[in-house]
């Protein structure tokens, strides 16, 4: 028997905390800049430019893509940062796996405000997007997975837990 392969990409847009994090690093450099011209003399240059540079550092740590493979029946939902840094960040069977369904589905009801239920959104956070949830049990604890499968993956997904995997 041959193999089920398929993956699927998304690119996550900036978050607002994001905005709020770049815009708070570019205005502290720029404060402590106008203060090095006014009073601090270098020792506020110097300060300034390492505040710029950890704002280099960081500012492309928050370009985040995520991708989605599928093989033979388990997910690896992967994170990558700015475009070259690639972790696996988890990895769900779907043997093991409760239901699959779109976010908006009643189906999804019982696990969207559940208490204590530990969440990851892996999708791409934009208002159009389809997004679905997968929910499982990982030992003791309950985990809710939020995230945007091609149709090809949906297909797949449906053929090897029919009972599980829901288009509504």
């Amino acid at each position: 028997m041959e193999g089920q392969y398929c993956e699927a990409y998304v690119k996550r847009g900036v978050l607002p905390k994001h905005k709020v994090i770049k815009v708070v690093i570019w205005l502290v450099a720029f404060l402590v800049f106008a203060a090095g011209l006014f009073g601090l003399g270098t020792l506020g240059f110097v300060a300034s430019i390492v505040i710029l540079l950890v704002g280099v550092i960081i500012g492309p740590m928050f370009n985040v893509d995520f991708e989605y493979v599928y093989v033979d029946g388990q997910i690896d939902f992967d994170r990558i940062v700015s475009g070259e840094k690639r972790k696996t960040m988890l990895r769900v069977d779907l043997d093991n796996i409760e239901v699959m369904a779109p976010m908006t589905s009643h189906r999804m009801d019982p696990f969207r405000n559940m208490q204590g239920i530990e969440k990851h959104d892996f999708s791409s956070q934009q208002q159009t997007a389809a997004i679905y949830g997968i929910a499982f049990s990982d030992g003791d604890k309950r985990v809710l997975v939020m995230f945007e499968p091609s149709e090809q993956m949906l297909a797949l997904a449906s053929r090897k837990a029919p009972r599980k995997v829901y288009n509504d």
